[in-house]
This record gives C-alpha cells, sequence and structure tokens, in this order.
C-alpha cells in the first residue's frame, strides 16, 4: 500500500519522469500483492499514459490493455479501474458515449474526487459540448476550486473559446500546478492569441528556469527520434496525435522567435500529416475531415518555411469546408 500511495504522487505530477517513477512504484505494489486490484488500475493507467505522451512504443498500450484486464479481475468497479476504462475508451477506442459513461461512473463512486469530473469535462469539450463540459468543470470547482487539475483545465477552456478572463485563470493555473507544461503553453498562447502582447509572453516564459523554457516551447527539446514521423507510424491514431501535438509546439516555437526549431518541427510534421492524408482520402472520408487535414498540413508547411505551399493547402482546405459550417470553422 505505501508504494501505491507513493505511484499515486507520481502520478500527479504528470510529466515523463514522475510517470516513469510511478509505474516502477506500481508494479512493486502488484508484485507484492497480486490481487491488488486498485494497483493493477492505476498501473493500466500509467502505462497509457506513457504511450500516449509520445515517451513509449505501441507496445506500451498493450501492456496497459493487459494490466488493465487484471484490475478488471479484481477490481472491476474500483475508481482507478473505472478512471482506465474510461481513458482507453477515449484515448485508444475513440469512444466518447463508453469514456463519459465509465467517467460518470467514477465519479458517482468518489465524490469529494474531482479527478473524474475534470476527464469529463474534457470528454464534452472534445465532443464539441460545451456547455456540458462548463456544468461538469463548475461541479468539480464547487468540490475543489484550488485543485491542479481543475485549475489547468480552467486555463486550457478558456483559452480556447476565447475568453479575456484566459490570461488570470493561466496565471493562476501556473501558480497551483506549475508542474503541467501545458498551463504554462495556454498561458503564452493566451496573451499572444487574445491580448496581441508579445511582452506578456515573454513575461509568462521567463517565470520559468531555461531548461523548462525549453520543455515547453517543444516538449523537451527537439531530437531526431522526437522528430522522426516513422517512430510514431505504427497506427494512423498515433501518428494523428504525434503530428498535433507536435505542430502545437512548432507554433508556440515560432510565436517565441526559435526558427530553427519550428522548421525542424514543421519539416516533420508535414511529412506526417500528407501520410494521413492519404490514408484519409482513400478511406474516402467526409469532406470536413479533409479540410481539417489540409489545414493542419498548411500549418506544417509554413513552419518548416514553404510559403506556397502553405497556401496551397489553405485552399485546398476552404474548398472542401461542407457550406453548412459557420464562418468560425472556415476561420
Amino acid at each position: 500500500y505505501r508504494h501505491f500511495l507513493t505511484g499515486l504522487v507520481y502520478a500527479d505530477v504528470q510529466d515523463a519522469a514522475s510517470i516513469q517513477a510511478g509505474i516502477r512504484e506500481m508494479e512493486r505494489a502488484v508484485a507484492l500483492d497480486p490481487e491488488f486490484g486498485d494497483a493493477w488500475g492505476q498501473l493500466a493507467g500509467l502505462y497509457l499514459m506513457d504511450w500516449w505522451d509520445g515517451s513509449a512504443e505501441l507496445s506500451q498500450r498493450d501492456r496497459a490493455l493487459e494490466t488493465l484486464e487484471e484490475a478488471r479481475k479484481h477490481a472491476p468497479d474500483g475508481i482507478h479501474t473505472l478512471l482506465t476504462e474510461a481513458s482507453v475508451a477515449f484515448r485508444v477506442d475513440r469512444d466518447f458515449s463508453t469514456a463519459i459513461e465509465m467517467y460518470r461512473r467514477a465519479a458517482s463512486r468518489r465524490p469529494s474526487d474531482v479527478t473524474a469530473l475534470v476527464h469529463l469535462s474534457g470528454i464534452y469539450r472534445r465532443a464539441g459540448q460545451w456547455d456540458e463540459a462548463e456544468e461538469v468543470l463548475n461541479a468539480a470547482r464547487l468540490v475543489n476550486a484550488n485543485n491542479p487539475l481543475v485549475s489547468s483545465l480552467r486555463c486550457e477552456n478558456e483559452t480556447r473559446m476565447r475568453l479575456a478572463t484566459a490570461p488570470s485563470t493561466c496565471r493562476h493555473a501556473q501558480d497551483v500546478n506549475g508542474t503541467d507544461i501545458w498551463v504554462w503553453r495556454y498561458g503564452i498562447l493566451s496573451e499572444l492569441v487574445l491580448n496581441q502582447d508579445t511582452a506578456a509572453a515573454h513575461r509568462v516564459l521567463a517565470r520559468l528556469p531555461e531548461n523548462r523554457r525549453r520543455q515547453v516551447l517543444t516538449g523537451g527539446g527537439v531530437t531526431s527520434a522526437s522528430l522522426d514521423p516513422a517512430y510514431y507510424r505504427r497506427d494512423f491514431r498515433e501518428t494523428v496525435q504525434w503530428s498535433v501535438r507536435s505542430t502545437e509546439r512548432g507554433v508556440l516555437a515560432w510565436l517565441m522567435g526559435d526558427f530553427a526549431t519550428a522548421r525542424a518541427i514543421g519539416e516533420a510534421a508535414s511529412e506526417a500529416e500528407l501520410q494521413l492524408l492519404a490514408v484519409q482520402t482513400q478511406e474516402g472520408r467526409r469532406p470536413a475531415a479533409l479540410a481539417y487535414r489540409n489545414a493542419r498540413i498548411a500549418v506544417a508547411r509554413a513552419l518548416g518555411g514553404d510559403t506556397v505551399g502553405a497556401l496551397d493547402y489553405s485552399e485546398q482546405a476552404l474548398a472542401l469546408v461542407p457550406p453548412e459550417y459557420d464562418a468560425y470553422s472556415r476561420l
């Protein structure tokens, strides 16, 4: 149980080193007590997180699914089993309805724990159900407004919704959850996009040590392995995940003046996005999906220095946007 509790502390930090430390603690816990269902459930979740963050190969995802079977056997209704069930439904199966059901079950099992509510709010947002996302997030705030997960998600949601309160919300999130790279990224973006204040964005970055600044801008530094799309091309979903995250990091690097990093990321992301477009075209995906893919190629091409290609793919994206879509979608 001591190993289990220590692993939970590491799991809350959610950076690469802490995930590995949490995995080690949970592995020790189940080695000492093979019937410890909650430890199996949390271990499966950590394996999945390791894969999802791009730090591990596809085998880590398979290990997560195998470990989840042990959790189902020993604690089918345990809070950690339910949370990992929901995460698998969303991250592996892309089954939003099952993910929502599992997160709701987890929240009902432990009303004082905001973890399930925060993730449930995130699922609603990704499904485009903004009202439901805000309703659940407000419920989590009533439980614990200063919880790091609640603060981080408020920062992300308000930035994505372009609310004027986003910069101050992100500053609060940085104070209570400074280990989360994304609260710094969204803090920078909120200053740049909402306030158009480059100086304020640099002040956000200046609050971090030099090594953390690099991590915020590029996800820990650019290496040949992290930029090689072939490493992530085990299946379609992994390539999408890698390309989206890489492009976001590239945009941040470019905005902050690190053009060499932005170009390297753009060139690699462009190659991956072109492969994704070929797959989606062959599968006969709906025009809106192809429009989105072309738009992502345009961003990657621009980062890579190919302005002509960026404009070309932007025009292709606009031509594919269905006429019933609103102006925001076209923008």
